[in-house]
């Protein structure tokens, strides 16, 4: 993204990682911040004009770093102790959490709440379910174990529920139609 590329890397055989910046073309290291999971971090780093997300894996949270210098801007501690944990999502201002049944915007510029919801829904288990946002109708939609969900991006509104499976995982969107893909096994 703009000549950087972003990884993270096992610091030691324990809980500490590191988060860091390359330079594309040079190599370079730009920067390298520390941060903490009980677990492997699977999720690449995801990042805007602004910011790096990254998830802290198993009893986690996210992270959020100023992609430019590394100072960590905030970190948003997982409320729960399941595994599920969703990649997050960006778009204008606000940084989307999934966790387990648990769905959060997060203003990027601050780490504070926009809204924050809990699904009424079948638990998940050890599944990352990742949110998708759509920008042409305003809302994010999240695939649950039996129902795919829409919420609107700015108040976090239920806007409507179809019935889904729970091999539903990463749901994909082109224009006005809604991709999703379910396994039959």
């Amino acid at each position: 993204s703009d000549g950087f590329v972003y990884f993270i890397k096992n610091a030691s055989q324990g809980s500490e990682f590191r988060v860091f910046a390359y330079d594309a073309l040079s190599g370079e290291e730009i920067w390298n911040e520390q941060i903490y999971s009980r677990s492997n971090l699977t999720a690449s780093p995801i990042t805007d004009d602004e910011n790096v997300l990254v998830t802290g894996g198993e009893y986690g949270g996210t992270y959020c770093f100023n992609r430019w210098t590394g100072e960590q801007k905030w970190y948003s501690k997982r409320d729960n102790t399941h595994f599920e944990e969703g990649i997050p999502a960006m778009y204008k201002n606000a940084a989307y959490l999934v966790e387990h049944t648990n769905i959060k915007s997060i203003d990027l510029g601050t780490g504070d709440a926009n809204w924050e919801i809990e699904v009424n829904e079948e638990e998940p288990y050890l599944l990352q379910r990742n949110a998708l946002v759509d920008t042409i109708h305003q809302q994010l939609i999240w695939p649950g174990k039996n129902n795919i969900y829409a919420f609107d991006l700015e108040t976090g509104e239920h806007k409507w529920r179809r019935p889904g499976s729970n091999s539903i995982k990463n749901p994909v969107q082109f224009e006005n139609l809604l991709f999703l893909v379910k396994s039959n096994s």
